[in-house]
């Protein structure tokens, strides 16, 4: 007996490249691999991406965004989201820019970051 495989469809595709080329977004936050390969899937120049703080949460999503998308990221040993908050405010703490981050995910993502 054959078990159909799950399927994963990408949405709001267009919103998320204007986002990453147009909105004033100085970070990207990254909890989960299909967030990152739904990035990658834009092929978007890596310049745009370049310029944004981008975050984190476990080893296995900072290699993606290293192999696929050639940038470095923060965070990736804190484990969780509700770590990666802590390390990002702990970070931003006396900053006087205030900073914005897109958080690409998926509509059962937890509100932890949000």
């Amino acid at each position: 007996t054959l078990v159909p495989v799950i399927q994963f469809n990408f949405i709001n595709q267009k919103e998320l490249l204007d986002a990453l080329e147009n909105g004033d977004y100085t970070g990207v936050i990254f909890t989960s691999r299909r967030a990152v390969e739904s990035v990658v899937s834009l092929n978007i120049p890596k310049e745009v991406l370049e310029s944004k703080s981008i975050y984190v949460v476990g080893e296995s999503t900072g290699e993606l965004v290293k192999d696929k998308l050639g940038l470095e990221s923060q965070g990736s040993d804190t484990g969780s989201a509700e770590n990666l908050a802590r390390f990002i405010k702990a970070q931003r703490k006396g900053k006087e820019r205030r900073e914005l981050f897109l958080f690409p995910c998926s509509t059962l993502a937890k509100s932890t970051l949000a």
